[in-house]
């Protein structure tokens, strides 16, 4: 078939189909490579400006990549011929189509890509392709928000070399062909190549992949990685488009063989608490009515809110004014860390103290779940509390909405209840009603709390409400009639998702202050509306971070990235009635908030929290847990004692802090101080696979509620 091919096109030889081809698939395979190579010098990729790689190492990646590269261009050339087999009589229209779809969406797929790590730090691979497939109203949202100019630029291209390509690509290669000189130069570079990527490459694979050399300890982290070490995160999240995506093609197949090493150390944990369902109703037969305080419970989560934004927390500027003034008469929490470093597993822990790591790969809620969901709201509805949300943000992201379950509430407000790019603002702030655009998806936090005190003057008994308002998210837009105080209205650079000019760091963080400046003016008309309603006096508030934010402390900026404390460690203010201003560095965690409502209002604790206050407050030094699951990051992570230790569950490390020495965490003592990290190890180990192994069990879930450590029993 082959032969009748070639005699129909009426050429043979080199000029035949299949010497067109080979000589295509030659050509393709050199500028593939070129695009990689002048790609990654022209994004900074962690390949080409990692301080710690040797030389001889980046020479063996830029070989696998190579390699890589020229195995799916000799895939794709292989789709093309069996088209040309199949449909060289009948449907040619459909192998062209195959054909052409095969060429352009691989170019679409590698330009998107590299746009991606322009933008964000990360290549998209199979987790990054999950996410967006499951959320690409969201996902689309917020990257026209944030990299508007380069989706255009990315789109542009990808459709004048298309053009290109269809238009001119066959007539060129066929002039390319006549022209012997040409052809034997193109077949020499690309054997030569071939011989000497392939030389480098088995070089990295068989002297470099398995090696225990010790690489200088990393400028941004303090690690000290092995070349082995190095060499599979640098393949995974570094290198190309095509290697990143085929390092995670086992994702969500299997279990992460991380998790096996980190099982070895959960022979020594401690016990693990398994503690019955009890019907709601039950737990609310224990409630003394007599005793109840029914204050209002309004709990407030600011999008990225650093600890040191506040003054007592160690913030230098006056950047929230009423959030310090608020502070001036609450206990504020110091020393309070988040469950994770992004929103969709962030969130959610302080309204059900629930810790959110359910799974070896990146959870996303289902519709019905499994396992028990108690809110704080579901607690209170019942005892005569009306129930609210009010949400700058789209609670559809990551799934969230599902568990929430908006028809617990009596209201629930979110960005998601306005369709399209564009919302009406109803004569909001004292403007008139007009139309603005949503940004990465999300409203102004002027509607969001202008909805939410008309609710609350509406409500005639108590209430509890949920808010988050979301103006700080990056890239830290500034309405324009809000008055920027601390830097430039206008920046001569972009902020992107994942990545800003390194030396323009101290600019974005002004940028960043004025937006929480703005975030701050919407806080303190909700405190004022509450006074002005008398209903401050009355009212428990609680304030916090859903996550921090980086500023290349560790080599990333923004957030859903390493679980490095400027990403982890958020404020805690909370007020109540007859409350002092306190400082405190009381050891919490997100998932205690709840507990502590409970306390406060003089409620019995719920079984199926996993937040702890109780032992919080005895001063039993609780440990505090951690997880990220991004395509940025994939760890988890335990404080305990003074020391923090994060797992890379993609490539099965240790990274160990001395937070008391190190606060900077600047200096990785796993190698250095083993005993340490075998005990909060064990720790650490009992902990994700109580959690793993309850969330995999449907007849557990169906009984009992999320497990508890025995912190007391752990020595």
């Amino acid at each position: 078939m082959s032969d009748s091919v070639d005699k129909e096109t009426g050429a043979a030889g080199p000029e035949s189909v299949t010497g067109r081809l080979m000589f295509m698939v030659a050509l393709g395979w050199l500028g593939w490579a070129g695009l990689d190579l002048l790609s990654s010098y022209h994004y900074g990729s962690g390949v080409i400006t990692d301080p710690t790689l040797t030389g001889t190492m980046r020479w063996a990646l830029l070989c696998t990549l190579a390699v890589t590269d020229a195995m799916a261009v000799i895939g794709i050339g292989c789709l093309v011929r069996l088209a040309l087999l199949l449909f060289h009589r009948r449907l040619k229209w459909l192998g062209k189509l195959l054909i052409g779809g095969s060429v352009l969406g691989t170019l679409f797929a590698v330009v998107a890509s590299w746009a991606s790590y322009d933008g964000g730090g990360t290549f998209i691979d199979v987790q990054g392709l999950r996410f967006t497939l499951a959320f690409p109203v969201l996902l689309i949202e917020h990257a026209v928000h944030i990299d508007l100019s380069q989706i255009l630029l990315v789109l542009g291209s990808f459709l004048v070399v298309s053009f290109l390509l269809l238009r001119f690509g066959p007539s060129v290669a066929g002039w390319a062909m006549k022209s012997r000189r040409l052809v034997r130069a193109v077949y020499t570079t690309s054997l030569a190549l071939a011989v000497v990527v392939l030389l480098g490459s088995g070089l990295g694979h068989f002297q470099m992949r398995h090696s225990d050399r010790l690489l200088p300890r990393h400028p941004d982290t303090g690690v000290v990685h092995t070349l082995g070490e190095r060499w599979h995160s640098s393949l995974q999240n570094h290198l190309g488009p095509l290697p990143s995506f085929l390092s995670t093609l086992s994702f969500g197949r299997g279990d992460l063989p991380a998790l096996q090493q980190l099982g070895k150390l959960r022979v020594s944990g401690p016990r693990v608490a398994r503690p019955p369902q009890v019907p709601l109703a039950d737990y609310l037969q224990r409630v003394n009515p007599e005793q109840m305080k029914r204050w209002n419970v309004v709990i407030v989560l600011v999008e990225s809110l650093r600890k040191d934004v506040l003054s007592d927390c160690g913030g230098e500027l006056p950047v929230m004014p009423n959030l310090e003034a608020l502070a001036s008469g609450s206990l504020v929490y110091s020393n309070v860390y988040t469950q994770s470093s992004h929103s969709n597993y962030a969130d959610l822990c302080i309204l059900n103290s629930q810790f959110p790591l359910r799974s070896q790969w990146e959870y996303f809620y289902p519709q019905d779940p499994a396992y028990p969901r108690t809110f704080l709201h579901d607690i209170l509805g019942p005892l005569g509390y009306s129930t609210a949300v009010f949400s700058s943000q789209d609670e559809n992201w990551g799934g969230m909405i599902r568990l929430l379950d908006p028809g617990s509430f009596d209201r629930f407000f979110h960005s998601g209840d306005f369709p399209g790019f564009r919302y009406p603002t109803s004569g909001v702030g004292g403007e008139g009603s007009s139309m603005k655009t949503k940004l990465s998806g999300k409203i102004d936090d002027s509607l969001t709390v202008s909805e939410a005190v008309k609710w609350i003057a509406a409500e005639q008994g108590p209430f509890f409400m949920y808010m988050n308002l979301q103006s700080s998210h990056i890239p830290y837009v500034v309405p324009e009639n809000h008055p920027v105080k601390f830097g430039p209205r206008e920046l001569d650079f972009s902020i992107r998702l994942g990545r800003f000019p390194r030396d323009r760091v101290e600019t974005v963080k002004q940028r960043y202050w004025d937006s929480l400046n703005y975030v701050d003016l919407q806080l303190g008309k909700l405190v004022e509306e509450l006074k002005q309603q008398g209903k401050w006096d009355s009212t428990l508030l609680i304030v916090s971070g859903d996550t921090g934010q980086a500023f290349y402390e560790h080599g990333f900026c923004a957030h859903a990235n390493q679980l490095y404390d400027e990403v982890m460690k958020v404020p805690l203010v909370v007020r109540y009635p007859g409350v002092e201003h306190e400082v405190s560095d009381l050891s919490l965690q997100h998932v205690d908030v709840p507990s502590m409502v409970l306390s406060l209002l003089r409620l019995p604790p719920h079984p199926g929290f996993q937040g702890n206050w109780e032992a919080a407050v005895s001063g039993a030094g609780m440990p505090r847990f951690l997880v990220t699951q991004t395509t940025l990051a994939n760890q988890v992570g335990v404080v305990d004692g003074g020391w923090k230790l994060l797992y890379d569950l993609d490539f099965g490390t240790f990274h160990l802090y001395h937070l008391e020495q190190d606060p900077g965490e600047r200096i990785d003592l796993s190698r250095d101080n083993p005993q340490q990290a075998l005990r909060l190890g064990s720790l650490l180990a009992q902990w994700v696979f109580s959690q793993l192994e309850y969330y995999q069990d449907p007849v557990r879930q169906g009984g009992e509620f999320p497990p508890r450590l025995l912190i007391n029993d752990r020595h």
